[in-house]
């Protein structure tokens, strides 16, 4: 019985632990990276995304902006802001 106990309690200390690191990776600068380099590639200018909080329910993108031109980011278009 003793073993049961401890092997759940090993498993849900790993889940919790992966559950911690998984959400540090979703909020992370790389994966902002990733988010901008890929609207990108649909918008067909440069897109500036200074953070991205990507979740199972949602994601929200702050300090979001869109350019026109991918060589002009002297020309800004249209900032997204968070109200």
């Amino acid at each position: 019985m003793k073993r049961i106990w401890r092997v759940l309690i090993i498993t849900i200390v790993i889940f919790v632990i992966a559950g911690f690191a998984a959400r540090k990776y979703l909020t992370s600068r790389r994966v902002a990276a990733q988010v901008a380099a890929r609207l990108e590639a649909v918008y067909g200018g440069l897109v500036v995304l200074n953070e991205a909080d990507i979740g199972l329910r949602g994601s929200s993108f702050n300090g979001m902006q869109l350019f026109r031109n991918r060589g002009l980011p002297s020309m800004r278009w249209r900032p997204i802001c968070r109200s």
